[in-house]
């Protein structure tokens, strides 16, 4: 070996050693994974081997060398499977049928959530749609594989989870449970069924249910609350409250109680019960959407009751820091209990109402109208 290829030998180990150092220096102090660590490691001498060709660029690891996670969550507004919307889905032979105009929306996201308004159990209906006790619902356990197939988070905070008494609900949460559904709140807002977590795409998500009219079980929504924002990346609320068929505003209190639940830790608020969409509300940089209307109803009295909207969120978690981006996309509900996505002028209009009734800014106002904010 000559002097010079033994002095470029040196500079080399050099180099690698200080390389290996600030590496080791690097994962002890930040706690990054072995799957990392092991990548770190490789592209790191992969760019030192660089030196030998003649350049002088080495790749140190840096926080932003730490992969962004993604993940996209749909929310939709009340889920209703008995009455009309049952005997429609008789009538056409499959139980998909409520939901085969939405399924291309669907496909666009990696979870859905939505509230389902009734029990699942093995009990005949009484809510047939001619006449019969039609705000007792009970849902085909036939439902079941089509509610699989679309959703893996699903709220049972609410009036009429309970129709069908204890065994109902219970009934109801082993159909949900066989099926691998994962599923929150209690019609009475008892503690242990009030939320559920999960991760995917390194994010965790936390979902708080919520039933309003029972004026009881508030303070147990608080707890839990409090319990989980600092497991989880963002902490979903979905209550069910306010007074049906009013648009124009949210009542006062769900204003109150929804800035309660804010104030306590929850990341976003997604409301159902109204049976139509109201306003949003911006409050401590948060977002409320009081209230998302019908998803899949059998209200066709009004062109209110047969639209609703459903909420896209792009969530974007880079060096633990989460950005959400909300999509804005309003349904139409058809009657033949269909929901599809609306058409062009149905979407402006809603969108155009959102603008006006919304507690945001001017610039979110804007954007509103555009169909997505920050």
């Amino acid at each position: 070996m000559n002097y010079n290829m033994s002095k470029r030998f040196y500079i080399f180990l050099s180099i690698i050693c200080g390389v290996v150092s600030s590496i080791a220096i690097f994962l002890y102090w930040n706690k990054i994974s072995p799957a990392a660590e092991a990548q770190i490691f490789t592209d790191t001498i992969l760019s030192v081997k660089e030196i030998q060709g003649a350049t002088t660029s080495v790749r140190l690891p840096l926080e932003n060398s730490i992969p962004s996670s993604t993940l996209s969550l749909l929310a939709v507004g009340d889920i209703m499977l008995d009455r009309s919307v049952m005997l429609k889905t008789q009538s056409a032979g499959d139980y998909n049928h409520p939901f085969l105009l939405i399924d291309p929306l669907f496909q666009q996201y990696d979870l859905h959530v939505a509230n389902l308004e009734g029990p699942i159990t093995d009990n005949k209906s009484i809510a047939n749609g001619t006449g019969g006790a039609r705000f007792t619902f009970t849902f085909s356990p036939k439902f079941v594989d089509p509610l699989k197939s679309r959703f893996q988070f699903l709220s049972l905070a609410n009036n009429h989870e309970e129709n069908f008494g204890q065994k109902g609900i219970a009934q109801t949460r082993k159909f949900l449970d066989d099926a691998r559904v994962h599923f929150f709140g209690d019609p009475n807002n008892k503690q242990g069924f009030i939320s559920v977590t999960s991760s995917y795409h390194g994010i965790t998500l936390g979902f708080i249910g919520y039933h309003q009219l029972v004026e009881t079980g508030f303070e147990n929504i608080l707890a839990e609350i409090k319990k989980l924002d600092p497991e989880v990346d963002v902490l979903i609320a979905m209550p069910h409250w306010g007074i049906e068929y009013v648009t124009s505003t949210a009542s006062y209190l769900q204003k109150k109680e929804g800035h309660e639940m804010i104030d306590a830790g929850v990341d976003i608020i997604v409301g159902a019960h109204p049976h139509v969409i109201e306003p949003i509300e911006i409050y401590k940089d948060k977002v409320i959407f009081y209230s998302l209307g019908n998803f899949v109803f059998d209200q066709y009295f009004s062109e209110e009751t047969q639209t609703g909207l459903a909420i896209g969120m792009k969530m974007n978690k880079v060096n633990g820091t989460l950005q959400i981006e909300y999509n804005l996309i309003p349904l139409s509900i058809s009657g033949q209990s269909q929901v599809s996505v609306a058409n062009p002028q149905k979407t402006e209009r809603t969108l155009k109402f959102l603008s006006e009734t919304s507690k945001v800014s001017k610039e979110q106002k804007e954007k509103i109208l555009q169909g997505s904010f920050h």
